[in-house]
């Protein structure tokens, strides 16, 4: 919702119309009432039978920042690092010392709450584990009935 630039109503749906020389973001009821035309934008047609993974809005223009990575974070991670502390024999709060992290990111990430990725990196290190596999191409997902 945007704001009438004819006659500053504000919370209304808008489209660019050609008034004079100008093209401006008018409301329906100035659109109706002074005759104006309507700029019409070209749609874009995609040939090719590739996915698009174009993102387009507000601000954001560009290629999806979910689909460049070749790998992801790992379902079970929480148990990973929580398996591979106990097998370590250390304790959360030794952990959280190694990691230089407080006692409560050990904590939120064994309990499956998805720590920054500068954590994940650490816990890595800390641990010598893996937490992330292979991405799985999104046209094969598999959804469970």
């Amino acid at each position: 919702m945007g704001a009438c630039e004819l006659c500053g109503k504000e919370g209304v749906g808008t489209r660019r119309a050609k008034v004079s020389q100008s093209v401006l973001e008018c409301c329906s009821g100035c659109i109706a009432s002074m005759g104006l035309v309507v700029e019409q934008r070209p749609t874009k047609i995609i040939q090719n039978n590739e996915q698009s993974s174009l993102v387009t809005g507000k601000g954001v223009s560009g290629i999806d920042i979910m689909t460049k990575d070749a790998t992801e974070l790992a379902g079970d991670f929480h148990a990973r690092i929580r398996n591979s502390r106990k097998i370590k024999g250390l304790s959360q709060k030794d952990l959280a010392r190694m990691m230089n992290v407080k006692i409560g990111v050990i904590q939120k990430a064994e309990n499956g709450n998805r720590p920054t990725d500068s954590t994940l990196e650490k816990f890595e290190r800390a641990l010598g584990i893996s937490l992330f596999v292979e991405a799985i191409p999104r046209s094969n997902t598999m959804v469970a009935n």
